[in-house]
């Protein structure tokens, strides 16, 4: 558990990332029974999502999360594939196909680098069809573990390695295997070989393989090829090239554990006697994907028994259960859960991005600002969500603080990299004024505690952000004033507003290399100042005699359009930073005489509109 404070000790971390969060499944399949059997089959492992079409599916799939997703095959069109575009939105969702038991059709879903395809009709048995999919499941939970805790590891090193330094090299082992190229070997011709991109292999080489491709030949003996193929390159992803594709060889081969599966055509021109067919075109990359995903598999189950050896996972926790969601109060659940009379919503225009890894706040949050006429994406992870960010423009990010792997700080921090930046809401259940600190260092807008409660104070609080946001952007870069002696490299007008003598001298002399400061003593003399002068940003202490930094900053908004204000102060509590924050103010600072260049870096931010609460 996290401490009182809200700051995780690295092992808190690392467990937290192994654990994950509740798996979210999307069915996508247009029979009924189908859907039904697949959607029993997922039912104990996570949140299940079924819709009747394809084409609802892929819908679904641009605006959510989902760790798999089982789909009908699409129909191929002129023009881009959809569910090529599907998977560039969402690389992280395993995408497993249900199609016709047709070698050719099956084939090409193979090289559209799907995980896996089910050929029809389902294993009768329903024991089977389960074993099957919980297999898929699995395969997807060892590759997200594992890839969560490294995440989650690279930023804890040297605070992990203070306390448990075995447990430190270890991961540090399996962080650089991580990073080593999936290997592939092949058993058949030298032509596959070189389709595949693998090298001859070793004997060493055929051992720790990641993917193996099998050449079925027509007189090959299905299970035995199979066989001889685990006997070789145990826990191998197999690829099988099939020279006599038929129905019969598919489905064994596929239900008999095969990771892919492409027939092999005919050689093009006149057949010569003894030559070998041509390789299929999508065999590289299909042997890549494999590789690729089986590599991953086998880390995160390395990954998993580290961290039981070092005391940090017990058996249960190795078969991760979801811990019961307490960030939602149930009344809110069940208010938007249930259906409601038609009433129409008024689109705002705004895109919003809801990070958080469980799947009923995910889906609360997404039906409350859906409501509230925002077009909502969500997002099951910081890596997920970061990948969004970089493909899709996000006006508002609402994100949990402690998510598993990279953490809702990290979302924060590649969100302020943009241009322009989203308004950011963080979510956190620390209320200390050391979380507090942390939570709003890097520019958040806002934080909202939890658990949430209020369905109407969480729109407002979106509101707030978004209007913040719009009125940063729209500040006007502060240009260099004319002066009667000439060009002035200063840009910006600052009002200053301290009581103590010295260090109010010290602060505008510092600040005035860069910028135009007029100095006050007190509140009332500032208010007199902005009555009659235009500034670009106000600075001031919180505790003054008579109108308070807080009236100031107040005043000057109602005032001044566009002007930027910096709030200080040298008694930090987490009341004044909410109370601040509620103000609106771009930056929030302790003792800003004891770090000048902070100071100045804060304040030149908070005029070039890239603020939020930007503590120091």
């Amino acid at each position: 558990m996290p401490s009182s404070d809200g700051v995780r000790l690295p092992i808190d971390v690392l467990r937290n990332a192994a654990r994950g969060g509740q798996e979210r499944f999307l069915v996508g399949l247009a029979d009924a029974s189908e859907r039904q059997r697949i959607a029993s089959a997922l039912a104990g492992e996570g949140f299940v999502q079924e819709v009747e079409s394809i084409s609802e599916a892929l819908a679904r799939l641009a605006d959510e999360s989902f760790d798999v997703a089982v789909l009908d095959v699409p129909e191929q069109r002129t023009g881009r594939d959809p569910l090529a575009a599907s998977r560039e939105l969402r690389p992280f969702t395993d995408v497993v196909l249900i199609a016709e038991s047709d070698p050719a059709i099956c084939g090409d879903a193979f090289g559209r680098e799907v995980a896996a395809v089910l050929p029809r009709p389902l294993p009768e048995v329903e024991a089977l069809l389960r074993a099957y999919v919980k297999r898929l499941v699995g395969f997807r939970r060892s590759r997200t573990r594992g890839q969560l805790v490294l995440n989650a590891f690279a930023g804890i090193r040297a605070e992990l390695s203070a306390i448990d330094a075995g447990l430190a090299a270890a991961l540090e082992e399996l962080l650089a295997a991580s990073r080593e190229a999936p290997s592939i070997v092949v058993i058949g011709d030298e032509a596959l070989g070189r389709a595949a991109g693998a090298r001859s292999p070793t004997q060493t080489d055929v051992a720790t393989a990641d993917a193996v491709v099998v050449e079925f030949g027509e007189r090959d003996a299905l299970d035995a090829r199979l066989a001889e193929a685990r006997a070789r390159a145990a826990g191998a992803g197999i690829v099988v090239v099939d020279d006599a594709p038929t129905t019969e060889r598919l489905r064994a081969a596929l239900y008999g554990g095969a990771r892919g599966y492409l027939p092999r055509g005919a050689a093009p021109g006149a057949p010569t006697p003894g030559a070998a067919p041509t390789p299929p075109p999508t065999l590289g990359r299909v042997a890549a994907s494999v590789a690729q995903r089986r590599h991953g598999e086998a880390l995160g189950v390395r990954i998993v028994e580290v961290l039981a050896r070092h005391g940090i996972l017990s058996g249960l926790e190795r078969t991760r259960t979801p811990a019961p969601h307490r960030d939602i109060d149930v009344s809110l659940i069940a208010a938007e859960a249930a259906p409601r009379a038609h009433t129409p919503v008024v689109p705002t225009g705004h895109e919003v991005l809801v990070v958080d890894d469980e799947a009923v706040v995910l889906t609360v949050l997404r039906e409350a600002l859906r409501r509230g006429g925002y077009r909502v994406t969500t997002a099951a992870s910081a890596e997920e969500a970061i990948d969004l960010m970089h493909k899709r423009r996000f006006d508002l990010v609402l994100t949990d603080k402690n998510l598993p792997g990279a953490s809702g700080l990290d979302v924060l921090r590649a969100a302020r990299t943009l241009t322009p930046s989203p308004a950011i809401v963080l979510i956190t259940g620390y209320t200390s004024y050391d979380s507090a600190v942390e939570a709003l260092d890097i520019g958040a807008h806002d934080y909202i505690e939890k658990p949430i409660r209020d369905v109407e104070d969480l729109r407002f609080r979106i509101r707030r952000a978004l209007s913040r946001r719009d009125e940063q952007l729209a500040r006007p870069k502060p240009k260099p004033i004319a002066t009667k002696s000439g060009a002035d490299d200063r840009a910006g007008r600052v009002l200053l507003v301290e009581v103590e003598g010295t260090r109010r001298q010290l602060i505008a002399d510092y600040l005035g290399k860069r910028h135009h400061v007029t100095s006050a003593k007190d509140g009332d003399e500032a208010l007199a100042l902005l009555k009659h002068e235009s500034f670009d940003l106000v600075l001031a202490d919180r505790h003054l005699p008579g109108t308070s930094g807080l009236r100031v900053i107040e005043h000057a908004q109602r005032l001044l359009p566009h002007c930027a204000s910096v709030l200080y102060t040298a008694y930090p509590s987490y009341d004044s930073v909410k109370e601040a924050f509620a103000t609106g103010v771009d930056a929030y600072l302790v003792r800003p005489s004891e770090d000048l260049k902070k100071l100045a870096e804060k304040v030149a931010e908070a005029l070039g509109g890239r603020g939020g609460i930007l503590l120091g």
